[in-house]
């Protein structure tokens, strides 16, 4: 996992990766996610709780894929979040993000909900 976090970051972002606190994301999942890994890509994600409903949502953290695999990983969260008793799935793209996927995306019933932005300071 850890290697294809590196291959992530070195793609998308420009900030080194501190591996001590990728260990402990690690291990967060373990006791509060869902993780699926391949051998070309991983997905994972938390379980949260909304705040304010009584709702619980498999919230993503990480998919990258550079083979084959990504949508058998899309898929396998669905399917884990369905089982769990789940009331969503939120993933979270990049504006990199090929239009392809968006339209993968869309067709498997995912709708845009929000934009993130960010500021580095």
């Amino acid at each position: 996992m850890r290697d294809k976090v590196l291959a992530f970051n070195a793609e998308y972002f420009d900030v080194p990766v501190n591996t001590e606190k990728l260990f402990n994301w690690f291990e967060h999942h373990l006791g509060r996610g869902i993780i699926f890994l391949s051998e070309h890509g991983l997905l994972t994600a938390l379980n949260v709780e909304d705040p304010v409903r009584d709702w619980q949502a498999a919230v993503e953290t990480a998919w990258y894929d550079k083979g084959r695999d990504g949508l058998r990983l899309l898929d396998a969260l669905v399917n884990a979040s369905k089982e769990a008793g789940f009331n969503e799935v939120r993933m979270t793209t990049l504006n990199t993000t090929p239009p392809g996927i968006l339209k993968v995306l869309e067709r498997k019933g995912f709708t845009e909900i929000e934009r993130s932005h960010r500021l580095l300071i």
